[in-house]
């Protein structure tokens, strides 16, 4: 999604939900919100995800955790407005973004798109998880590298197709957990 989509989307959805601790200034990317909770348009959405300057560390990895935040304040507002069983609405935001969108050609227009927003209509945020692929300080000082044998386990989850975290395989008390959640029942 480029940036003008990212936009155009926020834009379609009536904004998202952003909180902040302190107010947040940037003349750099134009970004000026206030402390406690904003709902952000698509510029002033684009303008908080993108910025560096004057928030957390100013690294990428703050960036991308600022990012990831965002996201799941997202996927909120997707839930909680009821956008996924409400068909001329999800139309209207997919519309927006499948004109900037580059996907495979079974998502390639809105109606690929409104097939996989119906497939994902039960989704809950609580069966999402945001991961970003471990990363080593490279030795310039300046930039990052691919923690390879960590980052190689979360690859080979997705080319299965299984969950990332794994399942915990211990319970709080350290012992292995010897049922599955499928198999404990709890009376109300």
């Amino acid at each position: 999604l480029d940036f003008n989509g990212f936009k155009k989307t926020i834009d379609a959805l009536g904004g998202v939900e952003v909180c902040l601790t302190r107010p947040l200034q940037d003349a750099k990317s134009g970004v000026d919100l206030p402390a406690g909770r904003t709902r952000v348009s698509g510029e002033d959405a684009l303008s908080f995800v993108r910025v560096r300057h004057n928030i957390g560390d100013g690294s990428d990895i703050s960036r991308i955790n600022r990012q990831q935040i965002f996201l799941s304040s997202l996927i909120q507002e997707v839930t909680d407005s009821g956008l996924l069983t409400d068909p001329l609405r999800v139309w209207r935001v997919l519309n927006e973004s499948s004109k900037s969108i580059a996907t495979d050609t079974a998502l390639a227009d809105s109606d690929g798109l409104i097939a996989l927003a119906a497939s994902v209509s039960g989704l809950r945020p609580k069966d999402i998880s945001f991961v970003t692929l471990p990363w080593l300080p490279n030795t310039d000082g300046a930039t990052i590298v691919t923690d390879q044998p960590k980052a190689d386990a979360i690859w080979a989850a997705l080319a299965d197709e299984k969950p990332w975290p794994p399942p915990p395989t211990k319970g709080a008390d350290g012992e292995k957990l010897t049922e599955t959640p499928a198999q404990i029942l709890v009376d109300i």
